[in-house]
């Protein structure tokens, strides 16, 4: 496993180049080439002049966010390749320890390269800046560390269940946005609120977000703000306390996917590279739950929104399958999802007409779908 890592360390190095200057190109570049001064926005009676906040700390995390998705994609595509995977797993090493090398050989990445281009930045600043508070940048730096591992290892583990590269990266796309969406997709059924404020706190970038914006406040005020409030219409919302939440979630999520990622490799078959992507944590369950909230929040807007909804999850299905023949069994779940969402719709609107005419519907294609089976089954 040493001469793998060694190995695998060293066929890296150019990435590793590229990915560094691609943080300085996002990071150190704009510090030394724009004019600095611009109001401060932070602190409303002290009218001086501060230097542009943004480029303290937002493009190098946001450097650091892509790089959390990119890097073990990248990684990972190994596993996409028919002779790649063959190669790998002749290798006289467990496919767990192979799993683990290219793991944490994309974690030297991504916190190699951030690290170099945050310390060149942080240096530039230091000679340049004036009246801030620079110990909050070792601070920035340090907690930025979890949140980026927290990413990386939710799309490491999406993108390892699928089998191809494309249902990887789709996969990767729906369940970085899934949980921001069933809150969404909650609060506006719930509340009424059009805008889905809640919901957007809840994307597993919120906690490199929350950090960024915190100790990014620090370096210009000298303290952190222990309540942060955002004011829609007649609601306040408590955002410290929505971020909160979604970075422990995400943090638990990510502790599981790791493990889970692991514990999983040991029944990896190579011969599963390039089939149809079956996982339930792809498109089997994606699938169906989006189209359950995109027909919840949109139903109302009438049937031409539900044709709408309908086109883009049959193209989305033919991409899962492969096929237009998207088979019975998943056509009926595509099928009641669509209609258990425009009954969640309904609900809240209150068509008491549309409530009862769809759960008949859904009732009718359940029982339809369970004696169709039972007559298949029969006739063999």
């Amino acid at each position: 496993m040493k001469k793998y890592f060694v190995y695998e360390l060293k066929k890296n190095l150019l990435p590793l180049a590229c990915l560094t200057l691609f943080c300085i190109v996002m990071y150190v570049l704009p510090i030394s080439t724009t004019s600095y001064y611009g109001w401060n926005h932070y602190l409303e009676s002290d009218h001086s002049y501060y230097y542009k906040p943004s480029l303290y700390y937002s493009t190098i995390t946001v450097a650091l966010g892509i790089m959390s998705v990119f890097i073990p994609i990248v990684m990972f595509a190994y596993k996409m390749n028919k002779r790649s995977v063959d190669m790998h797993y002749s290798l006289p090493i467990s496919k767990t320890k192979i799993l683990a090398v290219n793991f944490l050989v994309g974690l030297i990445l991504m916190y190699a390269s951030y690290s170099i281009a945050y310390l060149l930045g942080f240096i530039l600043i230091a000679i340049k800046a004036q009246r801030l508070h620079l110990i909050y940048y070792l601070y920035l730096y340090l907690a930025s560390l979890i949140p980026a591992f927290i990413t990386y290892a939710v799309t490491a583990f999406i993108f390892t269940r699928a089998n191809t590269i494309i249902d990887g990266i789709i996969s990767v796309a729906g369940a970085l946005c899934i949980l921001a969406m069933v809150v969404a997709t909650f609060d506006l059924l719930s509340v009424g609120n059009i805008s889905g404020v809640e919901g957007m706190y809840f994307f597993p970038f919120t906690p490199l977000s929350q950090t960024a914006t915190i100790f990014g406040k620090a370096i210009i005020n000298g303290y952190c703000d222990k309540w942060l409030m955002y004011e829609v219409g007649s609601h306040w919302y408590n955002v410290d306390v929505c971020r909160l939440i979604s970075s422990i979630l995400w943090l638990l999520i990510a502790v599981a996917a790791t493990i889970g990622m692991f514990v999983t490799e040991k029944k990896s078959k190579a011969e599963n590279c390039g089939q149809i992507t079956e996982s339930p944590f792809c498109y089997k369950v994606q699938i169906p739950a989006y189209t359950i909230m995109f027909a919840a929040v949109f139903a109302d807007n009438g049937i031409v929104a539900l044709c709408a909804i309908a086109f883009a999850v049959f193209v989305w299905s033919i991409i899962y399958k492969r096929s237009i023949k998207i088979g019975w069994k998943f056509g009926v779940a595509l099928i009641t999802s669509m209609l258990g969402g425009a009954l969640l719709c309904g609900i809240k609107i209150g068509w008491i007409f549309w409530i009862v005419a769809i759960s008949c519907i859904i009732v009718g294609i359940m029982v339809w779908a369970v004696i169709s089976r039972i007559r298949k089954v029969k006739s063999r």
